[in-house]
């Protein structure tokens, strides 16, 4: 851990003398502030209606945050070394059913965070260039216990957009791929995706 912490502030060290990084990296702060204020906003507005329409909230999120997040990029981190063995259709329709189970996963936690606040941390530059990761902190109103949620952003073509998340220093990303790798192991892609199609539409069929 101590060797971690100082490769981040070398990083920070380095970055911080470059005008130019730190504006991308500062560019992509404020683009997770404006999607976090966009849809908690419409949640608060939306208020108890959303605690009894699911699908509402998860159209929200599929409206104001997906476009900002970079599901292909996800999908083939979680899937690792399958997803250079999986052909073209495999691909599409393991991203459309990874992306809507992150979708549903973000719109139950959002009905949560209405008893937090948000605190912005310092941003810091990411392990390659045109990365970053943005800093958040959960407080909570009640008893001011803190949750921390790191981004990991990457700017591309379509601009900045999230690739990990980070919830108490444990990656999406990896917790993902290492309950992924076993069940394509035992059963193969094509079992996976089915498995997250049949959850996917058991959670839709509940919530309607």
């Amino acid at each position: 851990m101590r060797i971690l912490a100082r490769e981040w502030a070398l990083w920070a060290l380095l970055m911080a003398a470059v005008p130019g990084a730190q504006a991308d990296i500062m560019a992509a702060e404020q683009l997770v502030r404006e999607v976090q204020a966009t849809l908690l906003t419409q949640v608060q507005q939306g208020g108890a209606a959303l605690q009894e329409d699911p699908a509402g909230l998860r159209a929200l999120v599929r409206e104001i945050v997906v476009p900002h997040v970079d599901t292909q990029a996800m999908s083939r981190l979680v899937l690792g070394r399958h997803w250079k063995q999986a052909d073209a259709e495999q691909r599409v329709e393991f991203t459309e059913q990874f992306s809507t189970l992150l979708i549903r996963t973000y719109a139950r936690s959002l009905l949560s965070q209405g008893q937090y606040k948000v605190n912005f941390l310092p941003s810091l530059p990411g392990n390659r260039e045109g990365s970053a990761v943005i800093r958040t902190e959960l407080v909570a109103v009640a008893d001011g216990e803190k949750l921390d949620i790191f981004f990991r952003m990457r700017e591309g073509a379509q601009g900045w957009r999230v690739i990990d998340i980070i919830v108490k220093g444990i990656s999406l990303i990896i917790t993902y791929r290492e309950d992924f790798r076993t069940q394509v192991r035992d059963g193969g892609l094509t079992r996976l995706t089915e498995k997250l199609r049949s959850r996917n539409a058991r959670a839709q069929a509940v919530s309607e």
